[in-house]
């Protein structure tokens, strides 16, 4: 599918993005196994280590610094941030959506900068970089949340329109010229 089939060419490619996106936020909301997966999966156990950070600083005895906390953090949402980005340009690539590989493309060098030039101010702003720095998370998790939503994986039920293999609008492959009864 083009991003002419998808009806970006009629609408124009900034509300196609945004209509993207809004659908992108609100659908996946509804399957609890997406939200169960997200939880556990993606924050959870992909942030282990700044819950392990975060609990040695609660547990300690001795007045600790962010330190831990924010190496933590400044490893956690670029990890998450490049491998979501990548799986949205290969998913966009399939699906020859110029925009939202653009949109991935545009998230990877957005966040890759924030990722390098963060840790350098972490000696001089150690809270400004935390608060920035889980401000980039919390962007990781929704990028993460708009790449994985739409995914049969997650969801309880299959799609209407599966038994008849996909859409009944599409256009059917192949022609009928020459063919004679």
């Amino acid at each position: 599918m083009t991003t002419n089939d998808m009806g970006a060419a009629r609408i124009g490619d900034w509300t196609y993005l945004g209509r993207e996106l809004r659908r992108r936020t609100r659908e996946p909301t509804a399957n609890f196994p997406f939200v169960v997966f997200l939880v556990l999966g993606v924050m959870l156990f992909g942030g282990l280590g700044v819950w392990v950070e975060l609990l040695k600083f609660v547990i300690s005895s001795s007045p600790a610094g962010l330190a831990g906390i924010i190496t933590a953090v400044l490893t956690f949402f670029p990890t998450l941030i490049g491998t979501t980005s990548i799986q949205l340009v290969l998913d966009s690539a399939n699906r020859g959506d110029k925009i939202f590989i653009s949109f991935a493309l545009l998230m990877f060098c957005i966040f890759f900068t924030f990722a390098v030039v963060l840790p350098i101010f972490a000696a001089t702003h150690p809270v400004g970089v935390l608060r920035f720095s889980l401000g980039c998370c919390a962007c990781g998790i929704w990028l993460w949340w708009i790449a994985n939503g739409g995914y049969s994986t997650f969801k309880t039920m299959p799609p209407l329109d599966a038994a008849t293999g996909g859409s009944l609008e599409r256009p059917l492959p192949g022609a009928l010229s020459g063919f004679r009864v």
